[in-house]
């Protein structure tokens, strides 16, 4: 199930798909960089106070943000399973509002 989802195109369930390039491009950098702080948040509370410190200097060289995501990629093995359960949250989360707001949804006739 987490795998399905974890693939499932978000934007045209949220019909995304609809917005402009610009909009969907604007829209998905927010929800990626919410994602991504949300990701590293819970990666540090999970590292000792050595490597919390670590990676505070290493994020004090303001890398680049692809070259931040490699870095925490190969460096912390935990941080691909905290990635992928933060998108699989975030698409859940999504797929429930969508839901409820469906099932208010009622035909006046």
């Amino acid at each position: 199930m987490a795998q399905n989802i974890l693939q499932q195109n978000i934007t045209k369930v949220l019909g995304i798909d609809s917005l402009s390039e610009q909009e969907q491009a604007a829209f998905l950098s927010e929800v990626g960089d919410v994602i991504f702080q949300t990701s590293l948040v819970r990666l540090v509370s999970s590292l000792t106070e050595d490597q919390q410190h670590a990676l505070e200097e290493y994020l004090d060289t303001e890398p680049e943000p692809e070259v931040l995501l490699e870095h925490l990629l190969s460096h912390y093995k935990a941080f691909q399973t905290i990635l992928e359960e933060a998108v699989i949250e975030f698409k859940e989360d999504a797929l429930k509002v969508l839901e409820d707001k469906n099932s208010d949804i009622s035909v006046i006739e």
